[in-house]
């Protein structure tokens, strides 16, 4: 064997080892990658869905399915007053029974029932009293917005509250007062005398009359309309009886208000009077 015929046999045999190992590590890296694919899913073609709410936590139903008809929350323009009725109907949009146990007061005013229970696919009637005067009746202010929330609690046995809804609505004032409590003290002289207890009322609208009532019998009620300061004032006069007050005593006074356009507003306060020798 020359030496050319040497080094091409020696040739052929590092290409065949080449081959060779190169088979061996295509082989390996295949079935590397086979393995690896069927264990680890891929997460383009099989993502995982993380927003499935657990059954365990349902979404809660705002107000228990209670819902209430837009027009009853709005009572609109009235006159002002102490005593303003409205009525609200809570109906039940479910297949069961929602018990109330109480509800959350934020308004100057009572609710009736304070406790109810609204039958499945039924209603009930919750009935307000809303107290439509400011806080200060000496405000020239004709007209006030009312927004007041009314929120159920204690649903079902649970004590916590709920979103609830809002009624709102417009008052409008008639009368301007310097206070909703007059105090007046007297003495035996005074009423045997019947000396008259006395304050000022002044109309916010012009008024065809203004008349007033008191919830128990002290005596006679007097009106006066008179012009000062080119305004209309009216001196509302509480003349009292010597043979009704023999002691202490305090009154709840009703003033109506009857405007030109001949709406009426209502008006209470109380006048409180103290006997003295």
């Amino acid at each position: 064997m020359n030496v050319d015929q040497f080094l091409h046999s020696r040739m052929q045999r590092y290409v065949a080892y080449r081959v060779i190992v190169i088979a061996i590590l295509c082989a390996f890296s295949w079935g590397a990658y086979s393995l690896y694919s069927t264990e680890i899913p891929s997460e383009v073609e099989h993502p995982v869905d993380l927003s499935v709410t657990p059954e365990s936590q349902p979404a809660e139903v705002p107000n228990a399915g209670l819902i209430v008809d837009e027009s009853e929350l709005d009572f609109g323009e009235v006159w002002e007053t102490n005593f303003f009725p409205w009525t609200v109907t809570l109906r039940n949009s479910t297949s069961e029974d929602v018990e109330i146990g109480d509800f959350r007061n934020f308004c100057s005013c009572t609710i009736r029932p304070q406790s109810l229970t609204v039958p499945a696919g039924g209603s009930a009637d919750v009935e307000f009293r809303f107290n439509l005067t400011p806080r200060n009746p000496s405000i020239r202010d004709q007209l006030r917005t009312h927004k007041w929330p009314l929120i159920p609690t204690n649903i079902d046995g649970h004590p916590g509250t709920h979103p609830g809804w809002q009624v709102t609505g417009t008052s409008r004032r008639a009368l301007r007062l310097r206070s909703y409590y007059e105090e007046y003290s007297l003495t035996r002289s005074d009423v045997r005398e019947a000396r008259p207890m006395s304050f000022l009322v002044w109309p916010l609208v012009p008024l065809s009359s203004l008349t007033a009532t008191t919830d128990m019998d002290v005596g006679t009620i007097q009106i006066d309309e008179f012009v000062d300061d080119h305004s209309t004032q009216y001196r509302v006069s509480i003349i009292p009886s010597v043979s009704k007050l023999t002691d202490d005593f305090r009154t709840r006074l009703t003033l109506r208000a009857t405007t030109a356009a001949k709406d009426v507003s209502e008006v209470d306060m109380w006048v409180n009077g103290y006997l003295v020798n």
